[in-house]
C-alpha cells in the first residue's frame, strides 16, 4: 500500500504545513524587499501622478486657449484681457524623499494667470 494515498495533497507543495516559499534567513534581506516593494510602489505612484498632472495641463491649456478667443470677442479695443496657464509647487513637495500624495494626486495643479495687455 501507498503510504499517503488517498490523502489528496496539492501539487508542487511539500508534505508539510510549510509555505510553498523559502523564509528570508537573513533579516538584512527582508528589509531589501520591503524597501523595493516601497520603492516599486512610490514609481507607479509617480507614474500615475504624472499622467493625471498631464490631462490636466492639456485641459486647462484648453480652457485657456477658449478664455483668450472669448475675451478678444468681449474685449474693448483699449484694454484685452488674455490668459495664461502656469504650474504651482509648493516648495514643500520639492522634495522627493518622500512619498506626498494627497487622495492618490500630486500636490501641483495648473493654475490660470489672467494678464492684462494694455
Amino acid at each position: 500500500m501507498t503510504p499517503g494515498y488517498g490523502f489528496g495533497t496539492p501539487l508542487g507543495t511539500p508534505g508539510t504545513a510549510l509555505p510553498p516559499f523559502p523564509f528570508p534567513t537573513n533579516p538584512k534581506q527582508m528589509v531589501r524587499s520591503k524597501f523595493f516593494y516601497w520603492a516599486q510602489r512610490k514609481e507607479e505612484m509617480f507614474a500615475e501622478s504624472l499622467k493625471r498632472l498631464k490631462s490636466d495641463v492639456i485641459r486647462a491649456n484648453a480652457l485657456t486657449r477658449e478664455a483668450n478667443m472669448i475675451s478678444r470677442e468681449l474685449g474693448n479695443s483699449r484694454r484685452q484681457t488674455t490668459y495664461d496657464v502656469t504650474l504651482q509647487i509648493p516648495a514643500a513637495n520639492l522634495r522627493p524623499s518622500k512619498i506626498k500624495v494627497h487622495f492618490g494626486l500630486f500636490r501641483s495643479s495648473p493654475f490660470f494667470l489672467p494678464c492684462n495687455v494694455e
